[in-house]
């Protein structure tokens, strides 16, 4: 019961999301209180996510002297070129 539940409420989340709609408005319509759909949407949110902690980012088009490593939190980190990469891998390994 508790998974049809779930399920149910992800699958209204996700169509909140598509149509754009109010939350109040939504929520209203479908008998759900505020509280409740922040919580499902909180839990549709994480399944949104990739399942890496990286994001990938397109090749640069120019060339560079440095790796640039930018951190899903916004964190970006330069990398003078000749670097020990073993050195960076840990450092993004604490990341």
């Amino acid at each position: 019961m508790q998974e049809d539940k779930a399920i149910r409420m992800l699958r209204l989340v996700g169509q909140w999301d598509r149509e754009k709609e109010s939350r109040h408005s939504f929520c209203q319509r479908h008998n759900i209180t505020i509280h409740s759909f922040g919580y499902w949407r909180t839990k549709y949110l994480k399944q949104q996510k990739p399942s890496g902690s990286f994001t990938q980012l397109p090749a640069a088009t120019t060339q560079t002297n440095q790796l640039e490593i930018h951190f899903p939190n916004g964190i970006r980190v330069l990398v003078p070129s000749g670097s020990d990469m073993a050195m960076v891998a840990h450092l993004i390994s604490l990341g």
